[in-house]
């Protein structure tokens, strides 16, 4: 096991922090010391920023192409509860029925594009992850 230098950059269960103190290292902890290239690191940081934005459960703020997968199956279960009261009262049609199957489709094909983005963004984080400890390997030699 490594201890981490004072001062370098502790990624943890998705949390990037700058270290005061020694923080003592496993496997699964990656650490950019002065060596590294901080452009590197930084471009890393972003790219976690982003995916968390994407996959944060608060109300889509971004600029992202998709709403959020919960708004998205939010906004679909609202209208399948409105449309199953109109089918109980008898007052639904089949205009309406072909309408919500629209719908569903719509939502589905959000959801489906905001997996895609979720998808590209994690792998946009994993390379600059690999950056990231390539540059450290080569640097603790």
């Amino acid at each position: 096991m490594r201890r981490a230098r004072t001062g370098e950059m502790d990624l943890r269960f998705g949390k990037a922090e700058r270290s005061a103190k020694p923080v003592k290292g496993d496997g699964g902890v990656l650490t950019a010391t002065a060596n590294n290239n901080p452009a590197v690191m930084e471009a890393a940081l972003k790219e976690l920023e982003k995916l968390q934005k994407l996959t944060s459960d608060e109300p889509s703020t971004s600029k992202g192409k998709t709403p959020a997968i919960q708004e998205s199956l939010n906004s679909l279960l609202q209208t399948l509860h409105a449309q199953k009261k109109r089918l109980e009262a008898g007052l639904a049609n089949e205009a309406e029925l072909t309408t919500l199957a629209r719908t569903v489709e719509a939502r589905k094909k959000e959801v489906d594009e905001r997996q895609k983005e979720i998808y590209n963004s994690l792998a946009r984080y994993g390379k600059a992850l690999d950056k990231v400890s390539r540059r450290g390997s080569s640097s603790r030699v």
